[in-house]
């Protein structure tokens, strides 16, 4: 779960800095790309945020261990 969070925050690095790259080029950046490119970058965005808020109610369904618990992931 961590690693595939990681994962999304690296791709949303990346969405975060492409208008940047995008603005900068603007005159030989293809005019279709611009007008599309808000578009994938929201929906990535909100496909991130829709993963994190399903693992939040995952993780708030699971009880706390408490002191002296071992935490160790089911299997290992």
């Amino acid at each position: 779960m961590l690693e595939r969070l990681g994962e999304e925050h690296r791709a949303v690095r990346r969405v975060r800095e492409e208008p940047v790259a995008l603005l900068a080029g603007i005159e030989v950046t293809d005019p279709e790309r611009m007008r599309s490119e808000p578009d994938r970058m929201a929906e990535l965005l909100e496909a991130h945020l829709d993963h994190e808020e399903h693992q939040e109610h995952q993780e708030a369904e699971l009880p706390f261990p408490g002191p002296g618990t071992a935490t160790r992931p089911a299997g290992a």
